[in-house]
């Protein structure tokens, strides 16, 4: 199932609407809000929401886009091992393939995501 994580602090930004226009025409049959602490998502937030079973193996997360999740990487490796994906709406790569995942890591994670 594809669930879009939607950040907060843009339930109030007008541009709220295009948001989920995007998530409804990339095929998001779930949305769930999450806060953000100084401008990024605590990745504890996602691990709680699979630990709850409200995101489960084979799902695929969208986000609006990777930075805004600290500690990406760490995050990235406790979601394969559960099986759960992982794209984003403003990157031109996700990492649900395999080859988009050696691209994230040989190009961004020295970037502090």
């Amino acid at each position: 199932m594809k669930i879009g994580l939607i950040e907060v602090c843009l339930q109030m930004n007008p541009d709220h609407r295009n948001r989920d226009e995007k998530l409804k025409k990339i095929g998001c049959e779930k949305k769930l809000y999450i806060t953000l602490s100084n401008g990024k998502v605590d990745p504890h937030e996602i691990i709680q929401l699979v630990e709850m079973e409200m995101i489960r193996p084979g799902d695929v997360l969208i986000v609006s886009s990777f930075s805004i999740i600290s500690h990406f990487n760490r995050l990235l490796e406790y979601l394969q091992l559960y099986g759960i994906y992982i794209q984003s709406v403003n990157n031109d790569f996700d990492l649900y393939h395999p080859q988009d995942s050696s691209l994230f890591f040989n190009h961004f994670s020295d970037k502090g995501f």
